[in-house]
């Protein structure tokens, strides 16, 4: 997300880019984020600090684009203005701001303005009855504090977006106010509260920590939390405490958009597509027992939205084993919390021992890698692990075939293992399970989720095989479908194009040529269009090669269309996706390092590439290579590919099988109105456009929709004449492409539906399409 630091008169746009000075229409034009305002500039505590602590905060996030104000009597009276932004953060106690501000503020409020009161700004106004009744709970006559101390705060109401599956926050550093004043009796909402304790100068009652109200159609967030009195250093804790940082990012989100991003990317429950593809829940009770043997016990709690573990209650195992799987789940700890999710667990263990992807709050985080949030638990280090507030689950997965283990977190691969080398026996041989034989190995066993004490949440697990007929993808023999084998001899039903030679030996295809050759291709005169490719290839002379597939001939005989690499060079981008003869690389594994590392130069290798509408997935020996969304070609030839070149090339495919699975086409829809086409069952909806300027917008299933995206600034942009629009969309991401080309990529917000606007020049559609599956 785009931040700068950009100043005029009392204004600054608050970010880190080191380009030039934007003007401010560009930072309005250029922002991607929840728009937001802090309003500063006075206050009975330290303002010149917690200002620009809490932008920090929100722009961490990487959620908000934030603006900061500190004459708020001047620039709230500017409605224009103020209608840019979705919610104000309120870091102000001082002089009131005038009729004029004060209005205008309060309109906008009414209108859907969201509000965020931090601490002190409970403090200001005093007679301004009409901000009383929107913050509700005040410091007047007779509230008071002890002193600065850390204490615990319970979530009281978790049945609403702010702390829903929110855990408890545990010893927060800060200033307890106590006996908060609603002067005029608002209705208003306590969602947390914390024990003010007479030892630390408290009341002996509970006093609210997290309110949320209304104010006409403002949603108004609460909180006396964030003390920092001037000079006093120490007491900066309260803000740089995790479990603040997320509460005041979850309550600003909540006030400028009415709900969450925890919300908002909730795991949807299983599709008949996800279940018939092998994937099982494991949000059921009846699929856990205690590791001892007896019932889940109760101090995990199954509500069938998370499994939390509330109470002292023992590990608990998966009552079916699991030998090769993907594993995904969401989960999230109180600060510092630790816990683990083990696998490999022997059926008959009688200690749960086995290998562990680590639970572990940042804050709990050792020096040790071994030890940190998705560590292969004291064995093998863990990356960095992407930001994410506190409160917010994070995504894991693990991958495990035959001796590979992956450990990934929100999508980054953090821990990788091959538990028969030699790197792995000295790493146990150098931690706690020295002792453990045959520690890690390849076995079927359970999969265990450890009480560690702390409170752990889990939520949208599921696991589907990678060893047995449930497993659609990727295949470990080339045992099932039908052969792409050519004749013996005759090579029926191909057709060569180059100087290589192909000829079919037994169950294996040879292709082979000579120095200073052109390209050659050995090309299938039918076409396919959703399939599972598996093949075994071996590359006898080293030389470059590659897999076609949903190609096609052009009329000057070379060949154009998608191709699974065979790249022995140092980058070994093998499995990666080209296109062949016109668009290059569309996506190479430079950021894959275990797929890099999976290709052997000096032996067979295993490939599959599995082809479902405008999703394109490869594997190589059953690691996940290339994950690409593209609409070019939905149907077209299979190829083999003989690089030109210098050197001599001897290639070997061993027996090639295909699985055809029905095709996608486009079919027209009704020109929708607004020009906004809904996805619906499809991956996938394209329009022609035509004019000199269109935006283009995604809206997503929770109401929400990205920033207008202007086509014409992409340099794919075709002035004056007919553009293609395609969006195409997974359970995963959405990316628009442009006449061809990727100009937008949105993750985790599913898409509902595409519209087309033109904000000044006549716009046309002159065609909208779905991708649909034909059996």
């Amino acid at each position: 997300m785009l931040r700068t630091i950009y100043s005029t008169g009392c204004f600054a746009w608050i970010a880190t880019t080191s380009a030039a000075l934007p003007s401010p229409a560009a930072v309005v034009q250029e922002a991607t984020g929840i728009p937001v305002l802090v309003v500063s500039g006075e206050n009975n505590h330290d303002w010149r600090w917690t200002t620009p602590s809490l932008v920090q905060i929100l722009e961490e996030a990487d959620l908000f684009d934030v603006v900061v104000t500190y004459e708020p009597a001047k620039d709230l009276a500017d409605a224009d203005r103020l209608a840019g932004y979705a919610a104000v953060v309120l870091d102000y106690n001082g002089k009131r701001w005038g009729e004029a501000a004060e209005t205008t503020f309060l309109d906008a409020v009414r209108h859907g303005l969201g509000v965020v009161v931090v601490h002190a700004a409970d403090n200001h106004g005093p007679g301004w009855i009409e901000y009383e009744k929107l913050v509700g709970d005040l410091w007047r006559e007779g509230t008071g504090h002890g002193r600065f101390h850390p204490f615990n705060i319970e979530m009281t109401d978790r049945d609403h977006p702010v702390t829903h599956s929110l855990p408890d926050i545990v010893m927060h550093p800060d200033e307890l106010y106590h006996r908060l004043v609603n002067v005029h009796g608002v209705d208003r909402r306590v969602l947390a509260t914390a024990m003010s304790d007479p030892d630390t100068g408290g009341t002996g009652s509970a006093e609210p920590m997290v309110l949320v109200k209304s104010y006409g159609d403002g949603r108004i967030f609460h909180t006396p939390l964030g003390h920092v009195w001037s000079n006093s250093a120490p007491q900066q804790a309260s803000h740089r405490d995790t479990q603040f940082r997320g509460l005041l990012t979850r309550g600003t989100e909540w006030a400028a958009t009415g709900t969450v991003r925890d919300v908002r990317t909730a795991p949807a429950p299983l599709t008949d597509a996800e279940k018939a593809d092998g994937w099982i829940s494991l949000m059921d009770r009846a699929a856990w027992r205690s590791f001892s043997g007896s019932a889940t016990p109760a101090g995990w709690n199954f509500n069938g939205e998370t499994i939390v573990r509330e109470a002292n209650a023992g590990d608990i195992v998966t009552n079916e084993l699991f030998g090769d799987f993907e594993l995904t789940f969401d989960w999230k700890t109180t600060v510092a919390g630790n816990s683990g999710l083990k696998y490999r667990i022997p059926a008959e263990a009688k200690q749960p021992i086995g290998i562990e992807f680590q639970l572990r709050d940042p804050a709990d985080d050792e020096k040790k890698a071994e030890h940190r949030m998705g560590a292969i638990y004291d064995v093998v280090d863990a990356a960095e692990a992407p930001f994410t507030p506190w409160g917010e689950y994070r995504t894991a997965r693990i991958v495990v075939r035959g001796p590979r283990i992956e450990h990934y977190l929100d999508g980054k691969l953090i821990a990788a293992a091959d538990v028969t080398s030699e790197e792995w026996k000295a790493a146990v041989a150098d931690s706690k399970f020295a002792k453990v034989e045959g520690f890690g190995q390849p076995a079927p066993g359970r999969l265990l989720l450890q009480d560690h004490g702390d409170e752990v949440w889990i939520r949208g697990m599921r696991v589907r095989r990678l060893d047995g007929d449930a497993v659609p993808v990727p295949a470990s023999k080339n045992e099932d479908g039908e052969s792409l084998l050519p004749a013996p001899g005759s090579l029926d039903g191909w057709t060569s194009h180059g100087d290589a030679i192909y000829a079919v030996e037994g169950d294996t295809l040879i292709g082979s040529a000579g120095p200073n050759r052109r390209q050659s291709f050995l090309m299938s005169n039918d076409s396919f269009g959703d399939f599972t490719l598996d093949v075994d290839l071996l590359m006898e002379q080293e030389g470059n090669s590659g897999i076609q597939f949903r190609s096609y001939v052009m009329e000057d005989g070379r060949v154009a269309g998608y191709q699974a690499e065979i790249d022995p060079s140092p980058r070994s981008w093998s499995a990666g996706i080209y296109y062949e003869g016109r668009r290059g690389w569309l996506d190479d594994l430079s950021d894959n390092e275990p797929a890099r590392e999976a290709f052997d130069e000096a032996g067979w290798n295993h490939y599959t590439i599995v082809a479902d509408g405008p999703h394109l997935r490869t594997w190589i020996n059953g690691v996940p290579a290339a994950d690409l969304l593209d609409a070019e070609d939905l149907t077209g030839q299979f190829g083999f590919q003989i690089h030109g070149g210098d050197d001599d090339i001897q290639m070997r495919w061993k027996n090639p099988r295909v699985i055809r699975s029905g095709q996608h086409e486009w079919t027209p829809i009704p020109t929708p109105s607004n020009e906004t086409a809904a996805f619906d069952s499809s991956p996938a909806i394209r329009t022609s456009i035509l004019g000199d300027n269109a935006e283009a917008v995604l809206h997503h299933e929770d109401g929400t929709q990205s920033p207008p995206f202007p086509l014409k600034s992409s340099k794919f942009w075709h002035a004056g004449g007919h553009n293609e629009l395609t969006a195409i969309r997974n359970a995963s991401r959405t990316v628009i492409q442009l006449n061809g080309s990727t100009i937008l990529e949105e993750s985790k917000i599913p898409t509902k539906s595409l519209q087309i606007t033109s904000p000044s020049a006549p716009l046309e559609t002159t065609r909208w399409e779905r991708c649909q599956k034909t059996p």
